[in-house]
């Protein structure tokens, strides 16, 4: 799914604190996320470095790309500082390259993984992701909650033809533990750094970060917890967050993850 209600709060509220935020989105689909988070950001960041991987980049998706008037895309021939550029290859394969490992090491501010619905994929791709991200990164993870929860989802066997037969992937890996909160659940609990998850409820993503860098809070102006109205309360370091003075807010749900360091 796409993770509906995020993106401007993601961009108005947590990517325009950084100088030039650089994004990796782990399965694009149809833009669902990419097209309206890449709206806002040219709204509310003056820089940015947006990174999509797919395994198949739907033209959908691609022609729709093209009509952002301000993104600078891989071979135009004006430079800009509002950058986007989209690899079609499996998550995997992206994260294990070593010229991609040396040019954004420790660099992205925000990691999206909504690719492969099993528990050796997303187990794998956070543990790769380690050579990408830094003390203050985000994490959105798909499917936390959600019919992919316990239950493993191979997409080269419930995927569209395309998805099938793609040539990006292998055989499936079936492992006696299944499911993406499963796999999110062990990475942090092998983890050698303590982390916070946030949930919000009715949505099946979670959010992580690692807890002695990062604190935030999704504030609703409303009890009926509607993204329109919504704010991301963000502080570096951990500095307490204030919420007195707001209706309510979606607040770290499982607090279990508190390891070694």
């Amino acid at each position: 799914m796409s993770y509906l209600g995020y993106s401007k709060i993601l961009a108005r509220d947590f990517l325009s604190l950084f100088d030039k935020p650089i994004i990796l989105e782990i399965g694009l689909d149809r833009g669902q996320t990419a097209l309206p988070l890449l709206y806002n950001m040219s709204l509310y960041c003056d820089e940015f470095k947006f990174i999509g991987v797919d395994i198949k980049l739907q033209s959908e998706f691609t022609e729709q790309i093209t009509q952002l008037g301000d993104l600078k895309l891989p071979g135009d021939k004006e430079r800009g500082k509002k950058e986007a550029e989209f690899y079609e290859t499996s998550s995997m394969t992206w994260l294990s390259t070593k010229s991609l490992q040396e040019k954004y090491r420790g660099k992205i501010d925000l990691v999206m993984i909504d690719g492969d619905h099993n528990y050796h994929t997303v187990y794998n791709e956070l543990k790769m992701l380690e050579n990408f991200t830094h003390e203050r990164t985000l994490y959105i993870c798909d499917d936390y909650y959600g019919k992919h929860s316990q239950l493993d989802n191979f997409i080269t066997e419930t995927g569209a033809e395309f998805q099938r037969n793609n040539k990006h992937l292998g055989e499936p890996v079936r492992l006696e533990k299944k499911g993406v909160k499963n796999a999110i659940d062990d990475y942090l609990r092998e983890s050698p750094w303590e982390w916070s998850v946030l949930t919000c409820d009715g949505t099946e993503p979670c959010l992580m970060w690692r807890k002695d860098h990062l604190n935030l809070k999704i504030v609703f102006n409303d009890d009926k917890r509607k993204f329109r109205n919504s704010k991301m309360v963000v502080k570096f370091n951990n500095n307490p967050i204030s919420v007195s003075t707001l209706f309510g807010y979606c607040d770290t749900t499982i607090p279990v993850f508190n390891n070694k360091k």
